[in-house]
């Protein structure tokens, strides 16, 4: 895959990625996490980690999930393995 195609993917990849994110942070789960994480929080968010763990994050999904599934022409495969990404992922959270 051309070198641009592959930052085009990752433009898009996280442009998803951050929707989403930003939907479930910021309104489905908000109360949630407030009510049982809110004291591990910190007053203000930490822009270097958080860049630095988004980035890496969204590499991992294409690594990990998209780019086996456009090897392969399946879209199945694709959302299965981004799945499995995610819980793994989160699962050490």
């Amino acid at each position: 895959m051309v070198a641009a195609k592959l930052v085009q993917l990752y433009v898009v990849t996280a442009i998803i990625f951050f929707a989403v994110d930003i939907l479930w942070l910021g309104v489905i789960a908000k109360n949630f996490y407030n009510r049982h994480l809110g004291r591990f929080f910190r007053e203000r968010v930490n822009w270097t980690a958080a860049s630095i763990f988004y980035s890496l994050y969204i590499l991992g999904i294409m690594i990990f999930a998209i780019l086996p599934g456009i090897s392969d022409a399946s879209l199945a495969r694709t959302v299965i393995l981004g799945v499995l990404y995610g819980l793994f992922t989160y699962a050490t959270y």
